[in-house]
């Protein structure tokens, strides 16, 4: 989807099933915007967490090497939908250039342990091209 400000493209991952037996589809979904002149990555970051209502369970820095060569700002954190199944997720927020990047990799809790490698390799792999 977009509009005049702001892109969302999500990407689903082949269905698995949780130990339950149960289907679920991770997704990874990247929203951009412009990047508002007057806020840092910090603030900008800490705005859309609070609008994700997330609980965060560890914060993951460029430094971490976790996040490739981007300079970001990622979390891993929880939460749970409208059907009360929680959520585990991989949260990542970045300014390229003049654009604002927040990328959700997206799993239920029950199956993160399925896709927590492939998430891992997923934010390990970030490049900024120029």
């Amino acid at each position: 989807r977009q509009n005049e400000t702001r892109a969302i493209c999500v990407f689903y991952r082949d269905a698995l099933k949780d130990p339950a037996g149960g289907p679920v589809t991770p997704t990874v979904g990247i929203v951009t915007e412009p990047a508002p002149a007057e806020q840092s990555l910090i603030q900008y970051s800490v705005g859309r967490r609070a609008q994700l209502g997330l609980a965060v369970q560890e914060v993951i820095t460029p430094d971490s090497g976790r996040l490739g060569d981007l300079n970001g700002l990622g979390y891993l954190a929880s939460y749970t939908d409208r059907q009360q199944q929680p959520h585990t997720v991989y949260v990542v927020h970045a300014f390229v250039q003049k654009t604002a990047v927040q990328m959700v990799l997206d799993s239920t809790k029950s199956a993160f342990p399925m896709v927590e490698s492939e998430f891992a390799a997923i934010l390990k792999s970030l490049r900024v091209q120029k």
